[in-house]
């Protein structure tokens, strides 16, 4: 991966809490078809961590330009009653430039 995470963007952290079982949770994220319904704007380029019924970690790009990068990870474990908590933690990252890419970047009209 030729990607870090960028220092200067804010990490988004999301936590949630359900009725239904871990294991229906997990189904949701897990399955690319489920995950596409409620995540329908992002395109999963690589799965770069997966602990089965527990944590899903996915480099995704915007499906709209700029296409914007980040890393997701979905956590998932039960609360003791039954449900789930589900968090959810977004970070951007930045591409690397080669350390001897002196080349200056250059836009072309159509």
């Amino acid at each position: 991966m030729n990607e870090a995470l960028s220092p200067s963007e804010p990490q988004l952290e999301f936590t949630f809490e359900f009725d239904e079982r871990p294991e229906k949770v997990w189904k949701a994220i897990s399955v690319e078809a489920f995950r596409r319904q409620w995540l329908p704007d992002q395109n999963v380029l690589e799965v770069l961590h997966e602990a089965h019924l527990a944590q899903l970690e996915l480099l995704i790009e915007e499906a709209e330009p700029p296409h914007e990068r980040g890393v997701v990870t979905f956590s998932v474990r039960a609360n003791g009653r039954g449900g789930t908590i589900f968090a959810v933690v977004h970070r951007r990252t930045m591409v690397r430039a080669a350390a001897n890419d002196a080349a200056p970047t250059m836009m072309l009209a159509a």
